[in-house]
């Protein structure tokens, strides 16, 4: 009998800990993908990407899968906001603003001076399938081991600060050194593209040895090791140099091969991440889901795989890199769309407050109890509630979408034990992100002669948030309440019939690709002239007055994500 009882304490404590105490990982598997070996219905969009990379490229091709439902990991870099560690951040040009800034941080900057990103600015960036192509693809390269010569890494640091025998040596040596204790059996090319990022071609204060303020000279630090802000002291220089003399780094060697030791142990041993995707948002399985991310840049990963890719195009005997592939669960059929640049992101929520939590309310990645744990807020938080949920799940709570006064963001159930946890207050307001849009926000005209213009990320809630009376209907004549909209659907709005023109959506299909780019490429050429007025508006990217290779062109960085396409 005792042992009995011991059987179902052990077994119920088992249970709580798998329950609640195991971190936030799935268990997440590797396969090389064969170009057979990949179900198009689970993961919808990938193949024909891959299959390019593979046959075209030559790239080994790693497919990883998160086990990671892909709302959950959205929801999950979706974080920190009106705090002082935001999960993404972003640096806006022309390319980047309008839609990319997060409403929920407004006019909030961080750090030194960056912008939250808003979620379809995030999801653009994580979704991996905006990236599998052979110019954003360097992102995904495994790290681990070495496949390059000495003269092949002097052909990579030629031009920069880092041309010298000793710095060679080291990186050659770190890669595949014979001395096991030396060895970081990192890539030697993402030695370098980490180095130049951080310190730039020619160098930095941290990195030449040249000493600060009469002090540290002969003093390395290649990785910005310490260098941050302390209670202390608040000079980053100073902080990182005496990290890097603690550390003994008194040698380009010495810096080197001590640098990417930490970086072998801490992100990739400990964590799995052995990608710049990963480093970046740590979806690798080893460790909880988005923790200990390397950087908050959005665009960090992309641009540090861009140096992967220059460094190997100039190697022509290099061995093929293998592309690491994550794969999310519950994926849409669509690509996240690269958010528009003319029209400001808005947010509407009801003010609330948390009652009756009184050991805390779980806030959690996606609807259900089997959702990541994000965070615990106390009773009596201010809360925003985003979105009400109009059901309950199979747990039988109802979830709402709310952002926390501390910064999370995500799913809290609304009435736990018959109590209301989640209360509003009735008082509802809309915050916006940061106005430096053009063309004043109209994604969306209506012209007098009987065409309404729009962009090609436009939906049909965007064509009803500028003409709320307006009545969609395709082309068949069924009237359509929700997404995607295409050229020559109709839209009635006050008793007006107008016929949609969706710049560079050729074929009526809601989207621009690479389809509609031939074909404008192919009338630019008068290889085959467009002679469908309505088609020929479509094309008219750049100017009105005739379709140019010009238009063309900037189709085509659409396409790649390069390039918005306003009205």
């Amino acid at each position: 009998m005792k042992f009995k009882k011991l059987f179902y304490l052990v077994f119920i404590m088992v249970l709580i800990y798998t329950l609640f105490l195991v971190p936030n990982t799935y268990g997440a598997t590797k396969i090389t993908y064969d170009g057979t070996n990949l179900d198009e219905t689970k993961y919808p969009g990938y193949k024909a990407l891959l299959d390019n990379l593979k046959n075209t490229y030559g790239y080994n091709i790693e497919l990883y899968y998160t086990g990671l439902d892909w709302g959950e990991a959205l929801t999950l870099q979706y974080q920190g906001h009106g705090t002082n560690s935001s999960f993404n951040l972003f640096y806006p040009d022309d390319t980047k603003k309008g839609k990319w800034y997060c409403p929920i941080c407004g006019e909030q900057n961080y750090d030194t001076g960056i912008p939250c990103a808003s979620i379809e600015a995030i999801a653009y960036m994580l979704d991996p399938r905006n990236s599998l192509a052979d110019e954003s693809v360097y992102q995904f390269m495994n790290f681990e081991g070495n496949n390059l010569s000495k003269e092949q890494i002097a052909s990579i640091v030629e031009g920069t600060y880092l041309n010298n025998q000793e710095v060679i040596d080291a990186l050659f040596d770190s890669a595949s050194g014979a001395n096991p204790e030396e060895c970081s059996s990192l890539n030697a090319a993402f030695l370098v593209a980490k180095i130049i990022i951080e310190q730039g071609s020619n160098g930095s204060t941290l990195s030449k040895g040249e000493g600060y303020k009469g002090d540290y000279v002969g003093i390395y630090n290649f990785f910005n090791y310490g260098a941050t802000v302390t209670s202390a002291c608040n000079d980053v220089i100073k902080n990182g140099l005496e990290y890097a003399k603690n550390a003994g780094w008194t040698s380009k060697r010495a810096a080197i091969l001590g640098g990417a030791k930490l970086i072998k142990e801490s992100y990739v041993d400990l964590r799995g991440q052995n990608t710049f995707y990963f480093l970046k948002y740590n979806y690798a399985g080893k460790a909880s889901w988005a923790a200990m991310q390397y950087e908050q840049n959005i665009m960090g990963a992309e641009s540090k795989g861009s140096l992967l890719r220059k460094y190997y195009k100039k190697q022509s005997n290099a061995a093929s890199p293998t592309m690491i592939i994550p794969l999310f669960e519950n994926m849409p059929a669509e690509k996240a769309a690269r958010p528009i640049t003319n029209s400001r992101s808005s947010l509407t929520y009801e003010e609330g407050v948390i009652e009756h939590a009184r050991s805390g309310l779980k806030v959690r990645a996606g609807k259900g109890l089997k959702a990541v744990h994000i965070n615990t807020i106390s009773n009596g938080s201010s809360v925003k509630i985003i979105k009400r949920a109009e059901n309950t799940c199979a747990d039988g709570y109802y979830w709402d979408l709310i952002c926390a006064s501390d910064g999370t963001y995500g799913y809290a159930p609304r009435i736990v034990g018959g109590d209301v946890c989640v209360k509003g207050t009735g008082v509802y307001k809309t915050i916006y992100g940061r106005d430096d849009t053009s063309n004043d926000g109209k994604e969306v005209v209506a012209t007098p002669d009987g065409y309404i213009h729009m962009t090609p990320t436009v939906k049909i809630e965007d064509i009803k948030r500028f003409y709320p009376t307006a009545i969609v209907k395709a082309v068949d004549g069924n009237e359509m309440y929700s997404g995607d909209v295409g050229t020559y659907s109709k839209v009635e709005i006050d008793g007006k019939t107008y016929t949609v023109v969706k710049r560079g959506d050729l074929d009526g299909d809601g989207h621009a690709t690479i389809l509609d780019v031939i074909r404008i490429f192919n009338h630019a050429k008068e290889v085959r002239i467009i002679t469908d007025p309505i088609e020929y508006q479509t094309a008219r990217i750049v100017n009105g007055d005739k379709v140019t290779i010009l238009d063309v062109t900037k189709l085509l960085n659409y396409v790649k994500g390069l390039e918005s396409i306003s009205l």
